[in-house]
This record gives structure tokens, sequence and C-alpha cells, in this order.
């Protein structure tokens, strides 16, 4: 199964679409069909993905992820939170806008599953990662990404966050 997950993972990060679009429906049928086994082997397989140097087979990590949480139901992306939320998290400040703007797709998945949850696990530290010189375009741009995909939930839980302490105008702008 592992040489299978790797293969796929491959395919996810392919510059091609179609063969992004055929992984992602092959994962997203066994993750139906025999999810609950394979889950415990292929989140640790696709966060490992994103550790790779190639910003294809990032994007292709948060493809997969959301194929992943499409397929489930509620109960098993709530069961396996705690190994997609860093994911999910990481991915939205990666180096690159294009993986960054796939990871906010993912975050918009992993908040139709979890709601409320997703917001008060990511954003904080996202708005946290502000504060790091090195990491605070990325930041920024994540959350820009994430607003463009929730801005209806994320707005709401992002203003008081931005007002209550000393404001950064350039992030609350």
């Amino acid at each position: 199964m592992s040489v299978l997950f790797r293969l796929l993972l491959s395919y996810l990060g392919a510059s091609s679409h179609e063969k992004r679009q055929v992984a992602a429906r092959t994962l997203g049928d066994m993750v139906k069909k025999i999810g609950e086994r394979i889950l415990p082997e292929i989140l640790p397989i696709l966060e490992s993905g994103l550790d790779s140097p190639d910003p294809d087979q990032r994007q292709g990590v948060c493809i997969g992820l959301c194929e992943v949480m499409k397929s489930c139901g509620d109960d098993q992306v709530g069961n396996y939170a705690e190994n997609l939320l860093p994911s999910v998290k990481r991915a939205l400040y990666d180096e690159l806008p294009g993986v960054r703007q796939c990871a906010a797709q993912t975050f918009e998945e992993l908040h139709n599953n979890i709601g409320q949850r997703a917001l008060e696990d990511i954003l904080p530290e996202l708005l946290a990662k502000l504060d790091d010189p090195e990491l605070k375009e990325r930041a920024l741009n994540g959350l820009r990404e994430v607003l463009a995909v929730r801005s209806l939930h994320v707005m709401p839980y992002l203003v008081p966050l931005l007002s209550t302490s000393a404001v950064n105008t350039r992030v609350f702008s």
C-alpha cells in the first residue's frame, strides 16, 4: 500500500492537470471504500510530501488532503484532525503562492468538516508568524488566501484578534 500511495502522491504533484485529477479521484475512491484502514497510513505520507523541494509535489499534497477530506465523513475528519491541521497550517505559509492557494482550498474543506476548530487551530498560528521577519510575508499571504475562500467565517473571527492588541495597521489593512 505504501508504494501505491507514494505513486499517487507523485501523480498528485505532476505538472499535468489530467494526471492530478486521475490521482485525486483514485485517492478519493480508495478513501471512500477503505478509509478507516488506510487513513493512518496515507496521512503521514501526504504530510511528508510537504518536505519536498518540488512545489508541484507540495501542491499535490494539498490536493490529496482536500480529496481525502471530501471522501471522508465529518466524523473521520474530526478523528484525524490532529494529523490534518499541522499540514494545512504549514502549507498556508509555504514559500510559493500556488501552494498557499491550494492550501486555502484545503483549509476550506477542513472548515467544512470540523467548523470553528479549523479557525481556532490555524489562524492564531498564522497571526503569530506575522511577528517572524522571515515568515511575515508568507503568513500574511496565507491569511489573504484563507480570506479569499472563507471570508464570511474568517473575518468575524479574525477582526477581534487583530484589534485587541496593538494594532498592526499593515496586517489589519
